[in-house]
């Protein structure tokens, strides 16, 4: 009985696997075998051939001979050889080919290949072709134009909301300089024109992003029903001057319809100003000057309507001495208005029923002016004394601890000091960790960097090292505020922390406390060696600091340095080089 070996070749298969892949058997008709076997290796033989590499020659002969040893009917054992070697060479070929065929094929991005199975609502692909739109002006809502423009807009809706009801009810103030009126009548048409093609061009956050495209901007204006108001305050009513006379200024009422251009400044104002009760004050004396001056206005056209002189309730005949200029009509009317809407009272009480309606309906409104300035005062008052109240009960409390404890009145004296001089300053008001506590991290990150960056740059271990690890330190830096006479360390003390003076005057003094050695002045800064473990001596303090007045330091912490030095290796080697070379010069 003879064996046959059967020979599996797999393109992926590497030699030992074509070792594992050989197996024996008994057969009686070796020839067909062979036959077998050869037509195979043939097949896949001629396909390894009609590579182009020229490199792959050895392989190919190789090849040749194999199929050769076979054709001629060689000995197993020999014919296992031969193609042992050819594998051996058609797997190392194959993995060339593949890592060829990899490279020539573009990359997929495999993130953008998972997130694109959520579907197109969920991953959008930039373009690098820029959509037309960017290119369109587009004015950003939060950007200094459109402040600049808003204030044009209130500039035209107060205009109109203070002159047209008064040109209305005081004939003579129209008909005395209507050149000018027509003149701002028509200037203020204009810019509540200009306003609306700009609302158009007006962009709007949505996910946090500035809407640009011209479409989403027309679509986001036309559907509010501030667009609906726009277009009816700009109708040209006017145009009927020609049929009822130049003097109706009534029908250019519908300008008040763009009042909410005045509210929409009001309420960014008092979010970008820095006096934002100090406004609001304002503005509330402003709506209470205007609700004053249309009740006036509506009096005297109320006079005018019942009849001048009447009766002692309206208005005296124009015809009587004192009453018959522009200036007493309005300053009569004003007074009568101011007098009606905070006191409810009137010099003569009202004659008829419609005297009697429009009092009350003044009552009722300045019943509502009187809740309004109340509320309004009470709000800013309560706002401007909550800051001023938590420092007064903080302070009262550590008093009261002060006092159960039984504190010598010399230690009482400087703490009450020490809260007095922190008022004074509003540094009780300012810290960091506090007024910045709801800012996002990077623009928390961004306003450190500017108020305590240069001032850390001129230690001279952290000078020129990452900008990163800088701005890892730069969030870590605490204030802290020390009395006259405060030490901030003294001579023999473990280091646990570095300082950085950011205001005052610090005196290095010997051991009797009386002699002083130097003066540190804003900008110096000490104990930065004492954090980076180096000495040998436990990183204890080599002189006694004192504040001579009050003092503001920066306080940097042994801790909070490592903890920012985790993330950067390199730096924190080269400062500890720079703290052994400092060190060695100090000694």
């Amino acid at each position: 009985m003879e064996q046959t070996v059967k020979v599996f070749v797999s393109p992926a298969m590497n030699s030992s696997e074509f070792l594992d892949s050989v197996t024996t058997e008994s057969t009686g008709n070796e020839e067909v075998s062979a036959e077998k076997d050869e037509d195979v290796f043939n097949q896949e033989l001629q396909a390894l051939e009609n590579a182009d590499d020229k490199e792959d020659e050895d392989v190919h002969e190789v090849f040749r001979t194999a199929a050769e040893g076979i054709g001629n009917n060689e000995s197993s054992g020999s014919a296992m050889v031969h193609v042992a070697k050819t594998l051996q060479l058609a797997s190392s070929w194959l993995n060339k080919t593949r890592a060829k065929r990899t490279e020539n094929t573009p990359r997929v991005d495999s993130f953008l290949e998972k997130l694109e199975m959520a579907g197109p609502s969920h991953v959008t692909r930039n373009s690098r072709k820029l959509d037309s739109s960017a290119s369109s002006i587009v004015i950003d809502p939060s950007g200094s134009l459109h402040y600049c423009w808003l204030i044009i807009v209130t500039i035209s809706v107060l205009y109109n909301w203070i002159f047209i009801i008064a040109r209305t009810a005081f004939l003579d103030l129209q008909i005395n300089t209507l050149s000018l009126w027509l003149t701002l009548d028509y200037l203020s048409d204009i810019i509540y024109i200009v306003d609306m093609v700009i609302q158009f061009k007006t962009g709007f956050m949505e996910r946090g992003l500035l809407v640009r495209d011209p479409k989403q901007l027309h679509r986001n204006y036309t559907k509010k029903i501030i667009f609906k108001l726009d277009c009816l305050s700009i109708i040209p009513l006017d145009l009927f001057y020609f049929e009822v006379g130049i003097n109706s200024v009534a029908l250019r009422f519908n300008r008040l319809l763009r009042l909410h251009r005045l509210l929409e400044l009001r309420a960014t104002i008092e979010t970008i100003s820095r006096f934002p009760n100090f406004l609001r004050l304002c503005s509330l004396i402003a709506m209470v000057l205007l609700i004053f001056h249309w009740n006036a206005c509506f009096y005297f056209l109320l006079s005018k309507w019942i009849g001048f002189g009447s009766d002692t309730w309206v208005y005296p005949d124009l015809t009587s001495p004192g009453f018959d200029s522009l200036t007493r009509q309005y300053l009569f009317s004003l007074y009568w208005s101011s007098r009606m809407l905070t006191t409810g009272e009137t010099e003569n009480p009202p004659q008829t029923d419609v005297e009697l309606f429009f009092v009350t309906v003044d009552l009722t409104v300045g019943f509502l002016v009187f809740a309004a300035i109340v509320g309004q005062f009470g709000s800013m008052i309560t706002h401007m004394l909550h800051v001023r109240r938590e420092f007064l009960a903080q302070a009262d409390a550590v008093k009261q601890y002060l006092v159960f404890h039984e504190i010598d009145d010399d230690l009482q004296k400087r703490v009450v000091s020490w809260f007095n001089y922190m008022w004074g300053t509003k540094k009780s008001s300012l810290d960091r960790d506090n007024v910045l506590s709801k800012l996002p991290h990077p623009l928390r990150t961004e306003i450190a960097v500017q108020v305590h960056l240069e001032t850390l740059k001129r230690v001279q271990v952290f000078a020129d090292v990452e900008p990163g690890l800088l701005k890892e330190i730069v969030l870590k830096l605490r204030s802290q505020v020390y009395s006259p006479g405060d030490f901030i360390c003294r001579k023999g003390e473990p280091g646990k922390e570095m300082y950085l003076v950011s205001s005052g005057r610090l005196q290095v003094v010997q051991d009797d406390q009386e002699t002083v050695i130097a003066t540190l002045n804003e900008g110096s800064y000490f104990g930065e060696i004492s954090i980076l473990n180096l000495s040998n001596t436990g990183n204890r303090r080599t002189a006694n600091v004192r504040s001579e007045g009050y003092s503001e330091l920066l306080c940097l912490s042994k801790e909070d340095l490592l903890e920012a030095l985790t993330e950067y290796p390199e730096a924190r080697k080269l400062l500890e080089i720079r703290g052994r070379r400092l060190l060695r010069r100090s000694r």
